[in-house]
């Protein structure tokens, strides 16, 4: 709570905080800073009632929205430019005034990072800022931010900062311990209201961390008939086909993988899936088809942050990227140099002029790449290949 606390304090004029029965040290940690504004109430299991209740003591114009398990971490400038502070946060606040309210805008997402074992699992455009009045959560688990009856808050991304998040880097038993309560919560949603199809959804996310994968196919074929509902979660299609993949369960997964290829053309964790699947199911067209197409968007991420709009991003990151890269090379290297040995006995049948000009042009073009091709023509009986590495050129 105290680096929470710490990390965006002097970004804001006050923090309200809505304890629901901590019998830690939040509240003496929370004291510790003047701008705090401590409120106890007794859990109910509705993370949104008491987040709506934070939301009613704030007294500013915005309302910016942080976890105890997240740290704000200020954005690197562009080269030169002097370095993000409180007083630049402020000034794009005030241009946020100025320009957003004629266009009916009233929240800001910010870039947001899932941190477990230091490394970013997920990122994702996380609507975080809202103007007064125009913000209410929704859901008693996975609470959703609905800004004007709508969830959709991040058509404006704040450039002065980013949410790293911690919450699900724990240890097996505190990890163990929220997916009870979670699943717990989400079954009694059910329970109460079986019409409450969304927790299909949560309840495949739950189970999918924690590796109990025929329970999370179980749930997300339940979740698939609401697929073109306004609230339908399309990160389902992502984690669905890796389950399947990781089940060895390779018809599922093409299933799930052409209905995602459907509504997603465009989506940079489906075409990176896509990959996966290729390779699973030897399938070159689809290690080429998805890899090329997860380069476009990934190029187009980089140069547009918010061109993700507010999607849970699983592999725009530079590990991913790499795997992509290698995969469609090896795979253009493999098939030429099949293509190539396949030349020894087509050779033989063609023109004798023809022949040789194939063979010398082959040498130089694999010699650009460090291949010495050696050819033993035989205009009779056949032409046979051998390959080695040329040596280095000084």
């Amino acid at each position: 709570m105290n680096a929470c606390l710490a990390s965006f304090c002097d970004l804001v004029d006050e923090i309200i905080i809505v304890d629901t029965g901590s019998t830690d040290s939040t509240m003496d940690i929370c004291r510790t800073f003047p701008k705090v504004k401590l409120y106890e109430h007794p859990w109910q299991n509705d993370f949104s009632l008491h987040r709506n209740q934070s939301i009613e003591y704030a007294t500013g114009d915005w309302i910016f929205i942080v976890d105890a398990d997240e740290i704000v971490k200020m954005r690197s400038p562009a080269p030169g430019a002097p370095p993000y502070n409180a007083q630049g946060f402020r000034k794009w606040l005030s241009s946020m005034d100025q320009t957003t309210l004629q266009k009916n805008i009233h929240s800001s997402g910010v870039e947001f990072h899932d941190i477990q074992q230091g490394r970013m699992m997920m990122k994702l455009n996380s609507a975080r800022l809202f103007r007064k009045g125009h913000i209410k959560y929704e859901g008693i688990v996975h609470n959703q931010a609905m800004v004007d009856g709508r969830n959709d808050g991040t058509g404006v991304l704040c450039p002065i900062f980013l949410i790293e998040h911690f919450g699900y880097d724990l240890t097996p038993e505190q990890a163990e311990a929220k997916e009870q309560r979670t699943a717990g919560l989400l079954l009694k949603r059910l329970e109460e209201n079986p019409a409450d199809w969304e927790c299909w959804f949560y309840l495949t996310q739950v189970y999918t961390t924690r590796k109990k994968l025929e329970k999370a196919v179980e749930a997300g074929e339940k979740y698939l008939p609401y697929v073109g509902h306004p609230y339908f979660n399309y990160t389902i299609f992502f984690t669905m086909v890796y389950n399947y993949l990781e089940l060895r369960n390779l018809k599922k997964a093409g299933e799930w993988l052409t209905l995602a290829l459907k509504h997603l053309p465009r989506d940079i964790d489906i075409a990176f899936a896509q990959v996966d699947y290729g390779l699973a199911a030897g399938i070159h067209d689809h290690v080429f088809n998805g890899g090329r197409r997860y380069i476009n968007l990934f190029r187009e991420y980089e140069t547009n942050p918010g061109a993700k709009g507010n999607n849970f991003t699983f592999t725009h990151n530079q590990p991913s990227l790499a795997a992509v890269l290698y995969h469609i090379g090896t795979q253009q290297v493999r098939d030429g140099m099949e293509a190539i040995f396949a030349l020894q006995d087509i050779l033989p049948k063609c023109d004798k002029n023809f022949m040789e000009k194939i063979v010398t042009d082959t040498k130089e073009f694999l010699s650009k790449y460090g291949i010495q091709l050696e050819a033993d023509i035989q205009y009779e009986s056949g032409t046979k290949f051998t390959t080695q590495k040329a040596a280095a050129q000084g």
